[in-house]
């Protein structure tokens, strides 16, 4: 893995993600969010890679000494979030399509915009506690839906709410379930919040992780979603959740330094009908102090990327074991993004860091 450049904001970054194409990066944190459009000038290189964007048969193991260079995204527009006085945007999602970005914010508040104006669309009001994340999904015939964008936004209210994009109305209002309070003392139950929300790329299943060290599986392919199951490997609050692009696994993460995998067949309504708990295929354990902040796969599904203390781990799936870190940070990854040979991390710094994974050359016999 080699550093390839730094984007520099005017405020904190928390929150960096590609969009499906790859040619927008929306940042996102103090007061306000960005878009970047990727330059057309930037020479792409001429690593071999399949459908899916991503080098499956090698990848990046190796260091490299290069030096910083010129930054592939130019500063497209300006998201404003008005009224967010000294608060943070706290996460962001492209729709299936780029044509809109979804941001979530400490003022309660989900806005989407015009990817390609930056102009504001709609403003979704509900929630009674910051946004903390939120998640988009293409609506399909399998996940009940009729194709139009469904919105997840999870808050520090102990909601989720499921909003359609096209009428801005909130269809539906998720809760974490009554066993869960009495794992929970008076004060944790209320503060109860939701830290991290995910789509399944089919769109049936969307995974919550939550401050009471649960992940929650909630199916979305009928018309009122059904709690499936509750994962319960954390000892401390969730703060990723993240599906692999074949639908294989779902890796959560947290403040108790660990990361879990777990197959995603596990988490189907026939699987999880029989109340039995769900465990993970295998995990990685940092140190006491590693917390586990956020998570990206590759495109090809081998590769996760993770942010583990102030370092990024990359772990090879096939062998589960971690093949390369990256460090020292200059503080925990609180946002990694991976597309094609690109991974973005956001820190909390105003800097978006961009590394690259670059095919690794073969070693001479």
């Amino acid at each position: 893995v080699s550093e390839g450049a730094r984007i520099a904001h005017e405020g904190l970054v928390c929150f960096a993600r590609h969009s499906h194409c790859g040619q927008l990066l929306v940042c996102a944190g103090d007061r306000a969010a960005y878009i970047w459009h990727r330059s057309t000038r930037e020479n792409t290189g001429s690593t071999q890679t399949n459908s899916s964007g991503c080098n499956c048969r090698q990848h990046i193991l190796n260091d490299s000494n290069n030096t910083t260079t010129s930054s592939p995204f130019t500063q497209a527009h300006l998201l404003r979030h008005e009224h967010v006085s000294d608060m943070f945007v706290r996460s962001a999602a492209f729709t299936p399509r780029d044509t809109h970005v979804v941001t979530g914010s400490e003022d309660g508040l989900v806005r989407s915009f015009h990817a390609a104006s930056g102009s504001l669309q709609h403003t979704f009001a509900g929630h009674r506690g910051q946004v903390s994340a939120v998640c988009i999904a293409q609506e399909t015939a399998a996940s009940g839906g009729c194709g139009g964008a469904l919105i997840a936004s999870g808050s520090a209210d102990s909601t989720i709410r499921l909003w359609d994009m096209r009428t801005g109305k909130c269809r539906h209002t998720l809760t974490a379930s009554a066993s869960s309070s009495t794992t929970l003392d008076t004060a944790a139950a209320a503060a109860l919040a939701v830290s991290c929300l995910a789509f399944s790329p089919d769109a049936a299943v969307l995974a919550s992780g939550w401050t009471d060290h649960v992940v929650r599986i909630h199916s979305t392919a009928t018309s009122a979603p059904l709690l499936l199951t509750e994962l319960r490997a954390h000892t401390d609050e969730v703060f990723v959740v993240a599906f692999s692009p074949d639908s294989t696994w779902l890796a959560t993460g947290g403040l108790d330094a660990s990361l879990h995998l777990w197959p995603t067949k596990s988490l189907s309504p026939t699987q999880t009908s029989a109340n039995a708990a769900p465990s993970p295929s295998f995990s990685f354990q940092g140190a006491g102090d590693e917390v586990v902040l956020s998570c990206a796969f590759s495109s090809c599904s081998r590769w996760l990327a993770a942010g583990v203390g102030e370092s990024v781990v990359i772990y090879d799936l096939q062998t589960r074991a971690s093949v390369h870190r990256v460090a020292p940070l200059s503080a925990p990854a609180v946002s990694i993004s991976w597309h094609g040979e690109e991974i973005v991390l956001a820190d909390g710094s105003p800097e978006v860091t961009i590394l690259h994974a670059r095919q690794a050359q073969p070693q001479a016999s």
